[in-house]
């Protein structure tokens, strides 16, 4: 599943097997987002996660920022082969 343009926002939910895992993988985002100082907005409900990303100092857009950092998530799920 690819991320979603909407509202001036990059979506994308994910799903896993264990609220945990959900826990886990919310947690290594915050990771990847404190060194890139760039920060989604996370839902956590149960087993799935929905990730939802702009720009704010660009005037709520989607820039080069927001496609990096949905690069690393996406490749956090390659990494541990969970998700949807």
């Amino acid at each position: 599943m690819s991320w979603t343009k909407k509202n001036g926002y990059l979506i994308k939910k994910f799903e896993f097997p264990s609220y945990e895992s959900g826990l886990k993988f919310v947690n290594e985002i915050a990771r990847i987002s404190n060194e890139v100082n760039h920060h989604p907005d996370i839902i956590l409900k149960y087993n799935r996660v929905i990730v939802r990303t702009t720009t704010h100092d660009e005037g709520n857009t989607i820039s080069d920022k927001d496609y990096n950092l949905t690069s690393l998530i996406d490749n956090l799920i390659e990494k541990d082969g969970k998700g949807v």
